[in-house]
Parts: structure tokens; C-alpha cells; sequence
């Protein structure tokens, strides 16, 4: 009886070490996967990456970019790659490409969709179990989750908290978010209070209704338009609204709606410009 059991063990054992598999060849379909990659050690085993990637060091590397959003799965197919990471970024035709890649004997991990920073956690976690990389993909949530909480011992002690419209897009097409969102978390975390949290997801407000609500900020993520403050400034009766009036708009990287390790460089800055008083900043 425990030579049978021995044996089982043994068994599987092998099926689990037999269906291990190292992955030398990584195609990133999204930024926020090739950052968390990057940081994961990764960057010699990066084959290819989405057009709108844009770590320097990888960039230096002169490692191709191509589009994973309008998928061409032949092109893509032809990097050779074993392993292929996907978000929600890539909607257009994924649930055939998936199935064609795994045909083909590639890999294809994709990532659900990103609601919160514990989901950024899961989605390092994921990839780090997938690459083997275990150990440091736990060392980058231990130091997230240090840094964000830094940010929240300063916000727990704030009394006014000031209102906030956060911009993902210029005129006309003014994106911005609501909860169930993670960044409308990220505004929570610096003690700042959206102004749409009662809205969920994401959508277009109209022009009215945010002068209305009358941020005391504007954050904008903008990349479309050269001085996205300049623009925002320039909305006809925009000066009734006190973030105009007193100039606080605050251009913000255009990495605040990846869902990465970047996330704490954005709510960094969201909480020194929001509050330089407790952070001794201007």
C-alpha cells in the first residue's frame, strides 16, 4: 500500500515538473504587461511588444513593436513567440487569435479585466507564476503595497479633502471614470475625492455637468494635444469652476491608466499636487 502511494507521488510529480516549461520568447500585448515584465527581470526574454510600449530600456534594446489592439495574426505569429500576454487592451478579434495561437503551440495568457489594485496584485502574481517569477513578483507588491500605505498614513490625516475631475481625453471626447474603476482608488488613496464616484466605470461627461459638479482640480492624462492645460483653460465658461479659476490643473503621465507598477509614481503625484502642504512639495 505505500509503495502504491510512493508511487503516485512520484507520478505527479513528473506530470506537474513534465508540463513546467520556461519561457524564452515573450510577446507583451499591452504597456502595462510589458512594464510588469520589465520589472519582473524579463527584458532578455521580450521578443515583441505593443506599439504604445514605451520603457527606455527596452526601447534602447530596438525590440519590435507591433499593434495587438487591430491584431494581424499572421505578422504576429511569425515572431515565433511562446509565450503571448493579453489584456483587455486587445479586443479586436482576441478570442480568435487566442484560439489560432494555441493551435499553433504558443502560449497565451490573457488578463482579465483590471478594477482594482488588488486585480494589478493578481495580475503580477499571474505573470510571475506563468514566467517563473515567483519570488520577485512578490517583492513588487511588498513594495507597492509599502509605498501606498505611506501615501495613506499622510492622506488618513487630511480633514478637507478636495474634489477632483480626472481627464483622460480632450474635448469633445472628455473620458473620465467613476468607481469600480483603479483609478478612482489611486484618487482615494492620495485623499482626494472624485468627483464622479458616484458613477461607475468609465464614460464622456458633458461639459455642463463637470462645471456643475466644480472640482477644486483637474488632473489630465491628455497626450493628444500639445498643452492639454492650456486647453482645458481655453473652454468657454470654464472660469466659473474653481480648478480653472485658480489655476490647479495638473498634467499627470499618460501611464495613470495603465494598470502597473507605475500606478505609484501617478498617485505620488496626484497626492503632492494635491496637497504640497503635507508633503512639503510645490
Amino acid at each position: 500500500m505505500m509503495i502504491k502511494k510512493f508511487l503516485i507521488i512520484i507520478l505527479f510529480l513528473f506530470s506537474v515538473t513534465s508540463f513546467s516549461k520556461e519561457y524564452n520568447r515573450i510577446a507583451s500585448g499591452s504597456p502595462s504587461v510589458t512594464e510588469i515584465l520589465y520589472e519582473l527581470g524579463l527584458k532578455d526574454k521580450i521578443i515583441a511588444m505593443d506599439k504604445n510600449s514605451d520603457v527606455k530600456e527596452l526601447d534602447d534594446m530596438k525590440i519590435p513593436k507591433v499593434s495587438f489592439y487591430q491584431i494581424d495574426t499572421e505578422s504576429i505569429f511569425s515572431l515565433k513567440a511562446d509565450l503571448i500576454i493579453l489584456s483587455t487592451f486587445n479586443r479586436a478579434d482576441r478570442e480568435d487569435f487566442i484560439e489560432f495561437m494555441k493551435k499553433k503551440g504558443t502560449d497565451v495568457i490573457y488578463i482579465s479585466d483590471i478594477k482594482s489594485i488588488e486585480d494589478i496584485y493578481s495580475c503580477i502574481r499571474e505573470i510571475g507564476e506563468k514566467t517563473e517569477r515567483k519570488s520577485e513578483a512578490e517583492n513588487i507588491i511588498s513594495k507597492m503595497e509599502k509605498e501606498i500605505n505611506e501615501v495613506k498614513e499622510i492622506s488618513k490625516n487630511i480633514k478637507n479633502k478636495k474634489k477632483a475631475y480626472f481627464e483622460i481625453s480632450p474635448f469633445p471626447s472628455m473620458y473620465t471614470f467613476g468607481k469600480d474603476v483603479f483609478m478612482n482608488e489611486m484618487l482615494e488613496i492620495a485623499g482626494v475625492e472624485n468627483i464622479f464616484n458616484d458613477k461607475s466605470g468609465w464614460f464622456i461627461p458633458s461639459l455642463e455637468v463637470i462645471a456643475r459638479r466644480n472640482p477644486d482640480i483637474i488632473f489630465t492624462s491628455t497626450y493628444q494635444v500639445d498643452d492639454p492645460v492650456k486647453e482645458i483653460i481655453g473652454r468657454g465658461n470654464w472660469n466659473i469652476i474653481k480648478a480653472v479659476r485658480e489655476r490647479k490643473i495638473y498634467p499627470i503621465s499618460r501611464e495613470a491608466v495603465r494598470p502597473s507598477i507605475r500606478i505609484i509614481e501617478v498617485i505620488k503625484r496626484i497626492a503632492e499636487a494635491s496637497y504640497p502642504e503635507y508633503y512639503g512639495s510645490k
